[in-house]
């Protein structure tokens, strides 16, 4: 029986066609999976210059034997590193994807964990519950761009949410709004949002027997946004060209302003439940009642802004 084959071997032989002595090499495992593991890392060592690198297979070994040796690495160049990184196409993919776990890993956290809010409120928002949110929506201005029901929404400015919108250049002394958005397309729509926080009540006290009124907050911030998408279109008109950082206009970039949408984030569906979870079904049915009647205006809670931003991360969209 013939004896079976090293598993590394080199052959030769003569080709009659060419004339010359052609050579091979027959790899098998483990042999294969450590010269691809090599030629990993020689694709990450510059060539430039006349320095001379040896890069043997047990240098590969332990490199990715030892967690501390990569780290090692690291810290001599992470310029080098960020800069694989930054032209890595996928390696961009997973780090703005890892980047959007935590901010909804953090939303959940202000929902769930009321002392981590408190904290929150003194050491970001300077002791306003609202900044607090307008802060990390600056931060991560798609969880609000996902939120509106049928269109995708960008932010404004990629600087600031928050912009004064009575004036032709939408800055200026003026009524501000917590978030100026636009829509995506060829045609765009200015698109107004207003910001309270998880723990602004939705409902008032009882009214009659099963129907409880939409509470002050809740009527006030409708209110409040509806004026201010009535001084917008009264002083910028329907149509508002945008402009450079120069002031010269950008040719064929126009926002339009024809009965703008506005969207107002407020308080949890959890205030519609019981203390051990069960519905309130006479107090979800005069929200949603409420809520369905209204014009012109979006209300969505932070507990479902934070259900569809996590969804997106988890399907990796």
């Amino acid at each position: 029986m013939p004896e079976e084959p090293p598993s590394c071997a080199g052959q030769s032989h003569h080709n009659p066609t060419t004339g010359f002595t052609e050579s091979a090499v027959s790899l098998k495992q483990p042999e294969i999976g450590r010269l691809v593991e090599l030629l990993k890392v020689l694709d990450a060592i510059p060539t430039e210059g006349e320095t001379t690198v040896r890069v043997d297979d047990s240098l590969v070994q332990d490199l990715f034997a030892d967690p501390s040796a990569l780290t090692n690495v690291y810290n001599r160049d992470p310029a080098r590193f960020h800069q694989l990184i930054h032209d890595d196409v996928a390696a961009q993919d997973v780090v703005a994807q890892a980047s959007r776990r935590d901010a909804v890993n953090k939303v959940r956290r202000m929902l769930d964990d009321d002392a981590y809010f408190d904290s929150l409120i003194e050491t970001e928002g300077n002791r306003s519950k609202e900044r607090v949110w307008q802060l990390l929506f600056e931060r991560n201005p798609w969880m609000l761009g996902v939120s509106f029901p049928n269109q995708l929404l960008t932010a404004w400015s990629s600087e600031k949410l928050e912009q004064v919108v009575d004036g032709f250049d939408v800055s200026g002394p003026g009524k501000r709004t917590d978030a100026l958005m636009r829509t995506v397309g060829r045609v765009r729509s200015m698109v107004f949002l207003e910001l309270k926080t998880h723990r602004t009540g939705l409902l008032g006290a009882e009214y009659r027997s099963g129907c409880w009124p939409a509470s002050s907050e809740l009527s006030g911030g409708i209110a409040q946004i509806q004026g201010t998408v009535h001084r917008a279109v009264t002083s910028i008109g329907e149509r508002l060209q945008t402009t450079d950082e120069y002031g010269c206009d950008i040719p064929g970039d126009f926002t339009y302003l024809i009965r703008p949408p506005s969207l107002l984030v407020i308080g949890t569906l959890a205030q519609l439940q019981s203390p051990t979870g069960g519905d309130h079904q006479d107090k979800i049915r005069s929200f949603e009642l409420f809520r369905r009647s209204v014009i012109d205006t979006e209300i969505i809670t932070f507990d479902e802004l934070y259900a569809k931003a996590k969804f997106i991360v988890d399907c990796g969209l």
